[in-house]
């Protein structure tokens, strides 16, 4: 288990952000999870997908600027599978998969993303009673299998492959739960390292085998403290810098920061928050995240995207922080 003894020294810093889109529809706490598609050939094209969690799905171009908001249902966390639509005869894949958890309908909802922002749904896949509210949400694809992971607010997750149907459709191949003994939203999978990392969010960060057929141990890698990893720990997201190396990324929502892991030593790196600019205000209580190392117009090491809890006098929104600004400071 890794902890902060006295002998570790995480950086300390603060960043700001560099633009934020439109506030979401919904009052109160409407936003929650953000996800990013960089479309083949066009990273100016980039599309972000948002929940409102009180409507549905909210659309945004690289500037925040909201394209489309569509009434799904209350979905609460969204990821992305940009490999699982077919490419067309240039080569290029012109839609993305979205999934998301729906309270509404207790289902795991599959979407199209076009390059204009739209989304469609292709397929929900209504969940059994076993599962709970439903709560958090992560996507990979390994082995040539294409896998989502639920979890729901007893801490109850649901580890499912799919695959496309001949008329077009989605169906469930396999699946697999487990228990953690607390609250769980923040999931992400690292497959370079098959490792699912949990945030079990009073406790800590787990990291679990990628798939049920490795049989690793899980373990508590990381664990919340009074200090600087003060619960809850909330959105997890990987930020691959290739052959492995890179950095696992979590909310801390107790402290209204960010950590940064490594992904090979999972030793914790730096903690930061986001501050208020002269035109822009820092982010709160945040609980989704997501992050690309992909190269960007305006952010040439990538793209670090937060849920803001408290957006000032307005309603919730995600604020864009440049990936070179975090990476200068570790």
């Amino acid at each position: 288990m890794i902890g902060l003894s006295q002998n570790d020294s995480p950086v300390i810093f603060d960043v700001t952000a560099t633009c934020e889109t439109t506030p979401v529809g919904s009052p109160d706490d409407g936003a929650d999870d953000p996800c990013i598609w960089v479309p083949a050939n066009n990273p100016a094209g980039t599309i972000i997908v948002g929940t409102d969690k009180k409507f549905g799905l909210e659309s945004y171009d690289l500037s925040g600027q909201k394209l489309y908001r569509f009434g799904f249902g209350n979905i609460n966390n969204v990821d992305i599978n940009p490999l699982f639509f077919a490419p067309n005869r240039g080569g290029d894949i012109e839609k993305a998969l979205v999934i998301g958890t729906n309270r509404s309908t207790h289902s795991i909802d599959f979407f199209s993303l076009d390059r204009q922002g739209v989304l469609t749904l292709v397929h929900r896949e209504v969940i059994g009673q076993e599962m709970g509210d439903l709560y958090g949400l992560c996507a990979f694809s390994f082995e040539g299998v294409h896998y989502f992971v639920a979890s729901d607010k007893d801490g109850r997750i649901l580890r499912a492959g799919y695959a496309a149907t001949e008329n077009g459709g989605i169906k469930i191949t396999d699946s697999d739960s487990f228990e953690l003994a607390s609250t769980v939203e923040g999931l992400v999978a690292d497959t370079d390292h098959q490792t699912l990392y949990i945030a079990e969010e009073d406790r800590g960060i787990w990291a679990y085998p990628l798939t049920k057929d490795q049989k690793a141990d899980p373990r508590l890698m990381l664990t919340t403290d009074s200090d600087l990893l003060i619960a809850d720990i909330e959105g997890l997201t990987l930020y691959d810098k290739g052959q492995g190396a890179g950095y696992l990324l979590c909310s801390v929502q107790g402290a209204n920061s960010y950590g940064i892991i490594d992904r090979m030593t999972q030793d914790l790196l730096g903690v930061f928050k986001i501050v208020a600019s002269e035109t822009i205000d820092g982010a709160e209580e945040t609980d989704g995240i997501d992050v690309t190392s992909k190269a960007l117009p305006g952010f040439p090491q990538g793209l670090f995207i937060v849920q803001d809890g408290f957006n000032g006098t307005e309603k919730q929104n995600f604020k864009f922080v440049n990936w070179s600004d975090i990476q200068s400071k570790l």
